[in-house]
Order: structure tokens, then C-alpha cells, then sequence
């Protein structure tokens, strides 16, 4: 694999997540860790992101053998919260459909566990929150939206980046976030892991 200075590993193969690191232009590499995602009875959500980050890591970190220098590996989980219940990947147009209409008009919590570290370092995480709102809308609304499709693959059925954004009238937190990613923790933790010496780059 092609080492990037910093050399920093993102275990995720999310686009969104991609796009973050880009935007933030932090040079970094994928390897895509095959965890699974199921949730533990009776585990909490902050505890669920924050396990699932951090196995997501593990998996990746231990696949590395590099005499030059191990590299930074920076991993991520996010659900979306409503009622203290977590927000799956909508399975089908049904689904999605029920979950739009159940944040309809409501305020949720999106989650992301966030994990950074090297051999011989200890790690870093933390979970980040965000408050979303969503408008209240018609059904009518909501079945187009759904129609469009971007719901598929997205926790809770929609995309803050996408047209999704018409159906949401306030965020408190880190917007990014709701992508997948907390930008500004991020670049904290990269600054406080000495894995990147400065920012921006």
C-alpha cells in the first residue's frame, strides 16, 4: 500500500466519510474492516457507536507489519437516535418510509464513536453528538422523498447532505456529523495524537 505523509488509514469505505477527509485535506488511505455491526441486548447507543468504532480499528491496525512506521488508523460509526431507540439502513421503500415519518416533526440524536490509534499508542475516542430536527411534513412529502431513493444506506433513512436537507429545520452540533464524520473532533484528535503536527496541513 501506498504510504501517504501523514499516513493515516481510514477504516471505513463510506463516500461521506471520504468526502470529510478530503474537505479537510487530510491525506489518508482506505481499508475497509469487515466487523459486525449487530448490536448487543440492552446496549446502549453511545456504548454500541463506541464499540463498533473501536473494533472497526482494531481490525484494521492489526493487519499492519510496516518496519518504517505503523500507521494512524481512524475509524467511525454512526447511528441515528429517535426515543432512545437507534435508526437502522432502512431494508426497503416500507421502512424508509416509517422511519421519515417517524422523525417527521420530531427531534433525534445522531451518534458517531469516533476511534484514532497506532501500535504501541493508546488510543484515542469519543462519541460525538448532534441534534436534528426535522420539519413536520405530509405523507405526500415524504413518499416523494423517499421515491428519489437517497434513503438507501442511510441511517435513518435520509441524507443531511442531499435533499434531506429540505426536510430538516434546525441542527445543533457539528453538521458533519450527520455525514458520518465530526469534522472538528476529528481534527482535535489528530492534532492531540500527534498524528498530524498541524492545521491546516
Amino acid at each position: 500500500m501506498k504510504a501517504s505523509s501523514p499516513r493515516i488509514i481510514l477504516a471505513s469505505a463510506s463516500p461521506r466519510r471520504h468526502e470529510i477527509l478530503k474537505k479537510l485535506a487530510i491525506p489518508f488511505d482506505v481499508v475497509v474492516s469487515d466487523t459486525d455491526e449487530a448490536m448487543m441486548p440492552d446496549e446502549k447507543p453511545r456504548d454500541y457507536v463506541l464499540r463498533v468504532a473501536s473494533q472497526k480499528g482494531m481490525d484494521v491496525l492489526k493487519r499492519f507489519d510496516d518496519p518504517e512506521g505503523e500507521p494512524w488508523v481512524l475509524a467511525a460509526d454512526t447511528v441515528v437516535v429517535l426515543d432512545g431507540k437507534v435508526l437502522g439502513k432502512a431494508s426497503n421503500r416500507d421502512e424508509a418510509v416509517n422511519m421519515v415519518n417517524a422523525l417527521s416533526g420530531k427531534t433525534h440524536t445522531v451518534l458517531s464513536g469516533v476511534w484514532l490509534a497506532k501500535k504501541g499508542v493508546d488510543p484515542l475516542s469519543d462519541v460525538v453528538s448532534t441534534e436534528v430536527t426535522f420539519a413536520k411534513t405530509g405523507m405526500m412529502q415524504i413518499e416523494n422523498y423517499v421515491d428519489t431513493g437517497e434513503w438507501k444506506g442511510k441511517a435513518g433513512a435520509y441524507a443531511v447532505q442531499g435533499l434531506g436537507a429540505g426536510l430538516i429545520s434546525g441542527i445543533s452540533g457539528d453538521f458533519f456529523n450527520v455525514m458520518g464524520l465530526p469534522a472538528f473532533r476529528v481534527v482535535e484528535m489528530l492534532l492531540a495524537s500527534g498524528a498530524i503536527g498541524r492545521y491546516p496541513l
